[in-house]
């Protein structure tokens, strides 16, 4: 998976989304 730095994941900001949520 792609859990690096890229907004380009869920649309929010320069977050791990993949880990966050």
């Amino acid at each position: 998976m792609a859990a690096r730095r890229a907004p380009t994941n869920h649309g929010r900001r320069r977050e791990p989304i993949a880990s966050s949520a």
